[in-house]
């Protein structure tokens, strides 16, 4: 048995970002007869799920704000949310 060399690998300096807010991209989901809210995030690119029950605005209110609360649990910065123009969605902006 031989000995390897040990190498490091360089690190892209431009890939190690220290800004941590994120836009997230929602939208409903039906699959199957289930429905969930679906949610990106730019620039992570994580896809999260939360299964919901019905289309009303304290179901959807409820999953983004868990979506949410993940997010920010792990030190990231929700910023702004994108979302389809559904009526529910306009009812829950300021």
């Amino acid at each position: 048995m031989t000995k390897k060399k040990v190498g490091r690998m360089q690190v892209d300096l431009g890939l190690c970002s220290t800004d941590k807010t994120l836009r997230l991209y929602t939208d409903v989901m039906h699959i199957e007869g289930n429905m969930f809210l679906i949610t990106v995030t730019d620039p992570l690119n994580l896809t999260l799920q939360f299964k919901i029950e019905n289309e009303s605005r304290m179901s959807l209110g409820i999953a983004l704000q868990f979506q949410i609360a993940v997010l920010q649990s792990r030190a990231f910065e929700p910023r702004i949310v994108y979302t389809d123009p559904h009526s529910t969605f306009r009812s829950m902006t300021r």
